[in-house]
Parts: structure tokens; C-alpha cells; sequence
């Protein structure tokens, strides 16, 4: 049936909605990535990198927050550092609306700007529930895509090369987009280590595929 299709969805929160926000007060610049999120009945053990902050100085920052039980560093790269953290689902309502809506989430980015969550669940329905029960729990979850999963970019046909997403992420956290704006090519080529005109390329051909992938049907995309 076509309402139990494997559908995927992506869902923004402001910073301060999510308790890594905190984070973002003390280091403006940072960057946090979900790298295991998995809620549970009991407690949940993510994994999560934050980049471009002091990892000691962020373990203590969280540790004080009540929604965490434990916080802990994994690993130490200097420029980035990922983190173990055992929370308390209890005080957070987005995992009473992942638990209660048998959703799945598969990506968290968050910036100073807000948190990007990307879900999958089994049909629409699905994914208006876990939108219910946000609503319910007072998390201001804002819908921004919704689509079936065999619609959706995959590692070998996607529309993204991997470098193009990451020239078009850091543009986003850098603001890039906003007006007036507050980085220029030059300063973003130099974040990554390549030329101007190499990152303007690679802009240019994310923003074809991206648009053709959701806006065009039946066009490939460039590498």
C-alpha cells in the first residue's frame, strides 16, 4: 500500500530547543553532528561530534544540564571531539515524540542557527504523528520536507557528491545565504583548503543537482 512506504522527512528546531544548544552560546562558531541517536525506553546513549570547541570545557557545560545523566569525551581530534552522552528521556519531549511515534532519526546538524533532523518512518501517517505528538510535548518542530524513501538522494545515485553538500552546508553555517552576507568565496574556499574557483563549482553544480533531484524529474545529476 502506498501509505506504508518507507518515508523520510526533515524537521528544523531552533538552537535553545535542544539542550546540545547550550553549547552554542559559549562557541557561536561551533558545529554538532548526531552520530548515534537511539532512544529507548530507559535511557539513550548518543554519540555525538561537536567541532571547533573545547571538548573539556563542553563536558563540564553539559554535565551541569539536567538533561544529561552523563556526559563523557570518546575521542579528541583537536579541531572536533566526539562525545558519549547518556540522557534523561524523561526531560526531553522530542524523545517521548520518537519513542511514542515509532520514528527513526537518522541525522541531527545543528549550528547557532538552529538544528536540521532528517527522520524515517513507515508511511506519512507516520511522520504526521511524530509531528502531533512535538506539537503535544511543546517542541517547536517545523516540517520542511516530506517524501518516499526511494525518492530520496543514496549514496550512489544521490543528488549530492559529498563535496558538494559539504560546500553547500558550510556556506549555510557561515552565512553565506544571509543578507547582507557574512562571508565571502575566499574565506569559505580557505575553511576547506581549496581555490575559489573550485568552491564556486562546486556550489554552482550542488545547486543544479539539489534542484533537480527535488524540483525536476527525470534529470540526472553532475558530478
Amino acid at each position: 500500500m502506498l501509505g506504508d512506504r518507507t518515508t523520510v522527512a526533515r524537521f528544523s528546531l531552533p538552537a535553545k530547543a535542544f539542550p546540545l544548544g547550550a553549547v552554542f552560546e559559549k562557541w557561536p562558531d561551533a558545529r554538532i553532528e548526531l552520530d548515534r541517536f537511539v532512544p529507548s525506553a530507559g535511557s539513550t546513549m548518543p554519540y555525538f561530534w561537536v567541532h571547533d570547541a573545547d571538548a573539556a570545557s563542553i563536558t563540564s557545560l553539559l554535565a551541569e544540564r539536567p538533561e544529561f545523566e552523563s556526559v563523557a569525551v570518546a575521542d579528541d581530534l583537536g579541531d572536533r571531539a566526539l562525545f558519549r552522552a547518556e540522557w534523561s528521556p524523561q526531560s526531553l519531549g522530542l524523545f517521548h515524540s520518537i519513542l511514542e511515534s515509532d520514528v527513526t532519526i537518522i541525522t541531527g546538524i545543528g549550528t547557532t542557527d538552529g538544528w536540521s533532523f532528517e527522520l524515517r518512518g513507515n508511511g506519512r501517517a507516520t511522520i504526521a504523528g511524530f509531528m502531533q505528538r512535538c506539537h503535544e510535548y511543546d517542541v517547536p518542530a517545523s516540517l520542511i520536507r516530506v517524501g518516499d524513501v526511494s525518492k530520496e538522494p543514496t549514496s550512489t545515485g544521490g543528488a549530492l557528491t559529498e563535496h558538494q553538500e559539504e560546500a553547500l552546508l558550510l556556506a549555510f553555517s557561515e552565512g553565506y545565504y544571509e543578507e547582507p552576507r557574512q562571508t565571502d568565496l575566499q574565506s569559505l574556499a580557505a575553511t576547506i583548503g581549496i581555490t575559489r574557483q573550485a568552491f564556486s563549482s562546486r556550489l554552482r553544480r550542488g545547486y543544479k543537482n539539489f534542484i533537480a533531484a527535488t524540483l525536476v524529474e527525470g534529470t540526472e545529476n553532475s558530478i
